[in-house]
């Protein structure tokens, strides 16, 4: 197996898609995303959307790739349960932008990824 370049985001995610800061993806490039675990910081159910847009801040323009309902506050998700950058969950194609908001409040999103 090749040696990828694995990169990670720690970000607060609210209910206004989010530019999580990583730009779009090069030219003739995909980002892989890799392992994702969010814990709900809001006193209540709450949803994390995790999509692919054609600008930094509107996930509405793009695709759904990922959707994690949690219940309560402070409830945690972790898929898989390790890190498995061998075994892609998602990619994001190229010139697109990686984009979360959330339906309630604020969750804590930690994502490991990759560009290939």
């Amino acid at each position: 197996m090749v040696d990828k370049d694995i990169k990670t985001l720690n970000k607060v995610i609210t209910s206004v898609p989010a530019n999580l800061g990583l730009g779009a993806v090069a030219a003739g490039m995909k980002r892989w995303v890799t392992f994702v675990k969010v814990t709900d910081e809001f006193a209540g159910a709450n949803a994390i959307f995790l999509c692919s847009g054609t600008t930094a801040t509107n996930a509405a323009s793009g695709v759904a790739k990922d959707k994690q309902y949690l219940g309560n506050q402070y409830d945690a998700f972790a898929y898989p349960d390790s890190p498995r950058p061998e075994a892609p969950l998602f990619s994001i194609a190229a010139s697109k932008f990686l984009t979360a908001f959330t339906t309630a409040g604020n969750m804590h999103l930690f994502l490991q990824y990759f560009d290939e």
